[in-house]
């Protein structure tokens, strides 16, 4: 099954339980796990097999959708936004980038490819490259208010 970055984006803000009853997510299985720590409640949902994470707020609303393509997790289907895609594929295909951040060797998390961060009227699209730019390792879909 193929997916449009804005089909997925219509996912932000409806309740979890719609997102899991669709097709194909129907069929995956997601652990959920729940952060009370921090300030404001967030429901995890991983599905590792299918490279796709989410997070939902204390409502059980989609807050953020995670694709991945990295550390042997791939999310098949991605239509618009292949993952064998280059930095400059991706900016002639989304346009000028609001916010960007260049390849580092964080001393923590280690090496992390650049990134840059699109604003769309509904949501925010965040891509990280590869290290080396060989790619996108992640394409996160976010609610306004969810953007750092």
């Amino acid at each position: 099954m193929a997916f449009a970055t804005e089909n997925l984006a219509e996912y932000l803000g409806a309740p979890v339980s719609r997102l899991l009853s669709d097709h194909p997510f129907r069929f995956w299985t997601f652990e959920r796990s729940v952060e009370t720590d921090l300030p404001k409640v967030v429901i995890d949902y991983v599905a590792d097999d299918e490279g796709m994470d989410f997070t939902a707020d204390g409502n059980e609303d989609v807050s953020v959708i995670f694709l991945h393509c990295d550390k042997g997790r791939v999310f098949e289907g991605l239509s618009d936004m292949p993952f064998t895609s280059t930095r400059d594929q991706v900016l002639a295909r989304c346009g000028t980038p609001e916010k960007s951040g260049e390849e580092l060797d964080d001393p923590i998390f280690g090496p992390t490819g650049a990134w840059d961060r699109f604003a769309r009227e509904r949501y925010s699209l965040h891509v990280q490259y590869k290290v080396g730019g060989a790619g996108i390792a992640v394409v996160t879909l976010m609610r306004p208010d969810m953007v750092p």
